[in-house]
Order: C-alpha cells, then structure tokens, then sequence
C-alpha cells in the first residue's frame, strides 16, 4: 500500500469515526430531548389491560431512541382516544416539535385546545396545520369557528370562504358565515344564507337551528316554530378523519359505543359498524355494547348477526330491558311470535318493573283482546311511570272497548296533564269532544287541536269534516 493510500484510508477511518460519533452524539441529544418533556406516565391501574401495556411500551421506546416519532405519535393518539387529554396535549406538543412537517398533529392538539377554550393557541396551530395542508377541509372550517368564538369576524369570514373555495357547496361553511352576519346584525343576509343551504340539504339541522334564531330577530314567530321543528333531533358531526382516525388507539368500549351511535342517529350506519366492532372486540363482556351492534344489525337486515350479538347482550345483562327489547324486535321482524313471546315473558321475570316490557305485554294483550289483563299492565305502567303518555292513551283505548267513556275521558285528561301538547292525545280528545261534549266545548278543544304544531295537517283536516258533518260549519 502506497503512502497516499495509507493517508486516504486513515482520512476515511477518522471520518467514519466522526460520523459515528456524530450520529451517536445526535441520538443522544433526541434520548435527552424526549426524556426531559415527555409526560409522566398517568394513573392507569384501572384500564384495559392492552391500553397500560401500550403506553408503557411506547414511553418506554420514546426514552430509548426506538423510532421516537412513531412511539409518540402512538402515544399522543393512545392518551386522546382514552381521555387522558392534559397528557395528549404535551405528546402533541412534542410532536409539532420532532415532526414539523406533519400537519396531523398541529390539527389534533389544537381540536383538543379548542375544547378547553385556548382559542389563541387553537388557532396558532391550525394556521400551521393548514399551511403544511392547505386543501384539508377540517382544519379550515374549525380554524374559522375557534375565530369567530374569540370574535374576530374578519379572520372567520376569509377562513369559511377559503372553505368553500375548496368545496363550495360546504353547508358548515355557509352556515358559519350566515353566523357572523347574524352577530353582526345583518339578519337577512343570514337569512339569504340558510336558506340556501336547507335548499340544498332539507336535513341539515344546524341551519335550521341558526334558521330559528334568524326568524326570531326578524320578528317572525311562526317561522321560528317551524325551524325550531325542523332543526330537532341529532346533529351530524363535520366529517374529520383525522380525528376519528384517533379511534383506532381507543380502549373505551363506552366511548366507541357513543361515537357509534352519533353516527347512527345521523344515518351513517355503515360507518358506525367499525366503532361497535371494536367496542365489542375491546370488551367482549360489555352487555351495552353487544346490545347496540345488535340492533345495528337488525338496521342493516343482518339477521343472524343481530341475534347473535342480542342474544349476548341478554345473557350478559339479563337487566337491562333494553336488550330484551331489540331481541324481541328481531324476532318479531321474523314473524317468529312465539319466540317474541317467550323472550318477553323472560325479560319481564328478570325486569318486573320495566315500563318498557310491561307496556310492550300490555300492548299485546289488547291484539289478542284481552282487554281486562291489558288494562292491569296499563295500570302499573302508569304506577312505574307516572308521565309515559302512550301508557294513559292505550288506556283510554282499552276503556273505550270496555264501553267505559268516563274512564276513557279521564285516561285522555290524564294524559294531556302528563304532557299538554303531545299530538295524539291532543286529536284523540278533541274527537271524542265533538262526540260526547256541548258544542261550545268541542269547539274549544277542536281550536286547541288545530292550534297545535305538533299535529300533522292531515289530522287537522280530518276534525275539521268531522266537526262540520256533525255541525254543518268550520269549528
């Protein structure tokens, strides 16, 4: 070997030493780095096994130098999707830090600052988020809620219509700035807004809700009613699959069964399946979430499936008349009445007291018309459950069989005094008035009948020709 050689051999030598131990130097500094701000480990002796074991060993990684990143961002998402939030905000913290360019975790951390009510620093990370991921439409349109909570309207106006330059028929989007015009006293012009979006989706309840409050400052208390009727019921989450991805990391067969059923009572069954798959696979001896699958199930005609599943559900809770209830569904979906029959008398021998059971026995003894035995089940509903109004009106029905009026009319009283609007005993009252009362006092409970929003227009036609072919005029 020549002596150039020997020199060239050395330099590379002395290099390779140096970038070892620079390397080594460098991962020493992110082992110090991560050791001097991780969270301490919580409290967890109570959890699911799988959830401690997951946490311990992706804190036990991080410290280690074992692929850092990745352990932390297991662990961020492992403390969000179980609740332990104080702890998810610093690893997400950390990871704003050791992944600059991943604009996921700006978006997480500032999802869960926003519910604490720390809009400016809600705020500073999804103006990161969304310069990292300019075309992600959650991060734009709840950057532009968290401005218009702290008041900035100007902020909130351009971030909703960033959003709907990115999709322009959002309905978040216009209902947010039909918001800001409301707060700023333009009430038609929000006005001009929603009803844009309900023509365009009839179900999107948060503008009718804003509709209502539109309608009420403009002076206008009969639109108001109709959009507070119309914006009743479950809202339906702006779709963040960031966010949910979370759920992937969730050990809480409650929580995954709660999400679940946001989606369910919006439609979205299919997206709720993978949430009560995992709830049930986290806890196979959860009674709740067993029953709730079931029913899914039975929506989505996957009859053995929801027998199975409701089936666990009654063994497991042979309590909770609810699951009882499901079971007793799917079977009589299947015209299989005996078997209904059979798990209703079982229900009610592990649940005598369940208003629920006994109202569904009483309602099949007034089908096979044993109307004495019908009337006892009323009875102790009414005894269990002093304001469950379709107990007092099968009553009434029962009586009316019997040919017993005044027992009837006092279970139709007893009714509406339970809840003074409800439809049903409010027609059913004003027709038997018309029968049985003087004129004038039929009139009145007619006019109460046709003054109810709550009654369809179908029925209140219907007692106006029955008022008028008794009376030969409009009540």
């Amino acid at each position: 070997m020549s002596r150039s050689q020997k020199i060239f051999l050395s330099i590379g030598v002395i290099l390779s030493i140096c970038a070892a131990g620079f390397f080594w130097w460098q991962a020493e500094q992110t082992k110090r780095f991560f050791a001097s701000h991780l969270p301490e480990l919580p409290e967890m002796a109570d959890k699911h096994p799988e959830l401690r074991a997951s946490v311990k060993q992706a804190h036990e990684n991080i410290l280690n130098g074992k692929q850092a990143v990745s352990n932390l961002s297991n662990l961020a998402q492992l403390y969000h999707a179980n609740g332990y939030l104080s702890e998810a905000i610093e690893a997400y913290g950390l990871l704003t830090r050791a992944a600059p360019s991943d604009p996921r975790w700006h978006h997480l951390l500032a999802d869960i600052q926003a519910g604490f009510g720390l809009l400016d620093e809600a705020v500073q990370h999804w103006q990161k988020a969304s310069a990292l991921d300019s075309e992600y439409l959650p991060v734009v349109i709840k950057m532009g809620e968290a401005l218009e909570k702290k008041g900035d309207f100007d902020a909130a106006r351009q971030a909703f219509e960033r959003a709907l330059n990115l999709h322009r028929t959002n309905n978040y989007a216009k209902t947010g700035l039909a918001r800001i015009e409301l707060e700023l006293g333009d009430a038609m012009a929000a006005k001009s807004l929603l009803l844009q979006v309900t023509q365009s989706e009839p179900d999107f309840k948060p503008a009718w809700r804003l509709l209502q409050r539109v309608y009420q400052a403009l002076g206008d208390e009969e639109k108001a009613m109709d959009a507070m009727d119309k914006g009743e019921g479950a809202l339906a989450q702006l779709a963040d699959p960031w966010l949910e991805k979370t759920l992937d990391y969730c050990y809480d067969s409650y929580r995954l069964t709660v999400e679940a059923a946001v989606k369910t009572d919006v439609g979205l069954r299919k997206e709720a399946m993978p949430l009560l798959l995992r709830a049930v696979e986290v806890a196979p001896d959860d009674g709740f979430a067993h029953r709730q699958l079931g029913k899914l199930y039975h929506e989505l005609r996957d009859i053995n499936q929801a027998f199975h599943h409701l089936e666990k559900a009654t063994t497991l809770d042979r309590e909770d008349p609810d699951s009882w209830i499901a079971l007793i569904e799917v079977y009589r979906f299947t015209n299989d009445n005996k078997a209904a029959d059979d798990a209703l008398t079982k229900g009610l021998n592990y649940n005598p007291d369940s208003p629920s059971l006994n109202l569904m026995r009483a309602r099949e003894r007034m089908k096979q018309r044993q109307n004495q035995e019908a009337k006892a089940y009323l009875e102790k509903v009414i005894r269990l459950a002093p304001q469950n109004v379709s107990a007092y009106i099968d009553l009434a029905g029962v009586h009316f069989r019997l040919g017993d009026l005044a027992s009837a009319q006092k279970s139709l009283e007893d009714a509406l005094q339970a809840e003074p609007n409800h439809p049903m005993a409010t027609v059913i009252y004003a027709r038997y008035a018309i029968g049985e009362f003087p004129k004038d006092q039929a009139i009145q409970h007619v006019q109460a009948a046709l003054a109810n929003r709550r009654v369809s227009t179908k029925e209140k036609t219907e007692l106006k020709q029955i008022f008028e072919t008794k009376y030969g005029h409009q009540p």
